[in-house]
C-alpha cells in the first residue's frame, strides 16, 4: 500500500504535483474480521468504496490507513536490516546504513516482509521456515506512474461523436492486449485531493509476461515503452495527453505472491497458514503469503489476517511469561 509523490514546475515556473499510487491500486475484502475493520476505517475517513475499481481504497492515500493504526508506535524506518541475533536479554538489530551499532533488545522478533527476503534473516534461527519461504512464488511488477497535460480531442473521437457514439472516459481500463495489465487514473479515486488540478495521474502496471521479459532493462528504456504503451491506451478513449508533465517508472521485484507451479508446491504451502510463531526463540513470520488463495487485489487482506493473528499469539505468549 504504497504511494508516490511528484512535484514539478511547468514553462511560467509554477509548480505542481500529484500523488501516485503506486503499489497495490485497490483491495478486496470478503472475510468478516477484515471487512468489518475495513467498514470500520471508512466511518472515520480511512477507506471508501470505489466502485469503479476493486474493492476499497485507502484515503486519502494508500498508506494512511496503516499510518493511523501505527499512530503511538516508536519507529525506527528508512533502515536496511543487514543482521539479527539473538542472546539471553534478546532480539538485536544491525543496519547496513550503521553497521557499528545495534538496535535493541526487543523481546519479540516479527519479520513480515516478502517471503525471499525473510528467508535470509530466518535462516540461522529457523531453517525450515526458510526453506519454505524460499518457495514462495514472487512475481515483480514494473509500474509506471505519469501525469499527462489534459487531453485534447482525437480524430478517433470526433469520429466516434458524429456517429452518436457516447464515449466514456474510464477511470480504470484493462487492456486485452500489449505490455499493460492495468491502468488507473489515480485522482479519480476517492478523496484523493488532486481532482481538476488539470493533470491526470495514471498508474500502469505492466503484465506479468512483459515484466519478466524486461526485468533487468534499465529504468529508462522500460519507462519510454510503457509511455508508448500507455498514450495508445488513452488513445482509443480520447484522453491522449497532449504532453507528459512527469513520468517514472518503479520497479516492484517482490509485487505479487504467485501459486507455485503445478508439482512444484511447498510441502507446507503458507497459503494454508495463517502465520508462523515460534514461542520458544520469540520470532514470527506473517504477510501477504499466508492465509488463503493468492489471487491479484487480495493481498491486503491476506497480510491483514496474518499480521492479526499473528499479533494475537505474540500477546498470548507475552501475558504466559509475564
Amino acid at each position: 500500500m504504497a504511494t508516490r509523490r511528484a512535484s514539478w514546475l511547468d514553462a511560467e515556473g509554477q509548480q505542481h504535483a500529484c500523488h501516485f499510487d503506486h503499489g497495490a491500486p485497490a483491495f478486496e475484502a470478503e472475510h468478516p474480521a477484515f471487512l468489518a475493520a475495513l467498514l470500520n476505517a471508512t466511518e472515520h475517513g480511512l477507506a471508501a468504496r470505489w466502485d469503479a475499481g476493486v474493492g476499497f481504497v485507502a484515503c486519502p492515500e494508500q498508506p494512511s490507513w496503516a499510518k493511523h493504526l501505527l499512530h503511538g508506535a516508536n519507529l525506527c524506518t528508512q533502515h536496511t536490516v543487514a543482521k539479527v541475533w539473538r542472546d539471553q536479554t534478546g532480539w538485536w538489530v544491525q543496519t547496513a546504513e550503521a553497521p557499528t551499532e545495534r538496535l535493541g533488545p526487543f523481546d519479540v522478533m516479527v519479520l513480515a516482509i516478502p517471503a525471499i527476503q525473510a528467508a535470509a534473516l530466518i535462516s540461522p534461527f529457523r531453517p525450515d521456515w526458510a526453506q519454505q519461504a524460499l518457495a514462495v512464488q514472487q512475481q515483480p511488477t514494473w509500474t509506471l506512474m505519469a501525469a499527462g497535460l489534459p487531453p485534447v480531442s482525437t480524430g478517433n473521437l470526433a469520429e466516434a461523436s458524429r456517429e452518436g457514439a457516447q464515449r466514456h472516459q474510464p477511470a480504470v481500463i484493462r487492456p486485452s492486449s500489449g505490455p499493460l495489465a492495468l491502468v488507473i487514473r489515480n485522482d479519480a479515486k476517492p478523496a484523493r485531493g488532486t481532482a481538476g488540478t488539470g493533470f491526470p495521474c495514471w498508474v500502469a502496471h505492466a503484465t506479468d509476461e512483459w515484466t519478466l521479459a524486461h526485468l533487468e532493462d534499465p529504468a529508462e528504456q522500460v519507462r519510454g515503452a510503457l509511455l508508448a504503451a500507455l498514450a495508445g491506451e488513452l488513445e482509443e478513449y480520447g484522453q491522449a495527453p497532449r504532453a507528459w508533465a512527469h513520468a517514472a517508472v518503479h520497479r516492484w521485484r517482490y509485487a505479487l505472491v504467485a501459486p507455485a507451479p503445478t508439482g512444484t508446491e511447498a510441502r507446507e504451502d503458507w497459503s494454508t497458514q495463517p502465520c508462523l510463531w515460534d514461542p520458544t526463540l520469540a520470532v514470527g513470520m506473517a504477510g501477504d503469503a499466508f492465509c488463503g488463495t493468492r489471487a491479484r487485489h487480495t493481498g491486503v487482506q491476506r497480510a491483514w489476517l496474518s499480521g492479526t493473528r499473528l499479533a494475537e499469539q505474540v500477546l498470548q505468549s507475552l501475558a504466559l511469561h509475564s
